[in-house]
């Protein structure tokens, strides 16, 4: 693939390998040090582990809107994961149906967890 396509298409790629997020996660090299999150965070502590590397510190925050029931409208989540000092930001939006969401949720961190160490690699 032209190496122009691979810079658009990895920006919105979590693994050209077959790993889900929290498998590419597990591929990388680094220190937990603290999980901020009202949503989800204990699913994404039962799965983030790391050992070595960069000092990682994930604060994860969730919006509800619209919907007069339990599971309707959309959950916003933001992740702000800091890499030794250095802080990046990522957003979803995602329709908020069932108790998957939380997955969803868990997994979206751990993705950004992902993208925030590669940046620093960059």
């Amino acid at each position: 693939m032209p190496a122009e396509i691979e810079d658009v298409l990895a920006k919105h790629t979590v693994s050209r390998s077959g790993r889900d997020a929290f498998g590419e996660l597990a591929a990388r090299k680094f220190a937990l040090s603290t999980v901020d999150a009202d949503f989800a965070g204990g699913l994404f502590l039962e799965r983030a582990t790391g050992a070595g590397g960069p000092e990682l510190a994930v604060k994860a925050r969730s919006w509800w809107s619209g919907g007069a029931v339990e599971y309707s409208g959309t959950l916003t989540l933001t992740a702000e994961v800091d890499v030794d000092g250095r802080t990046s930001t990522f957003e979803l939006s995602v329709p908020k149906r069932g108790p998957e969401v939380a997955e969803a949720a868990a997994a979206f961190y751990a993705w950004s967890a992902v993208r925030a160490l590669d940046e620093g690699e960059k």
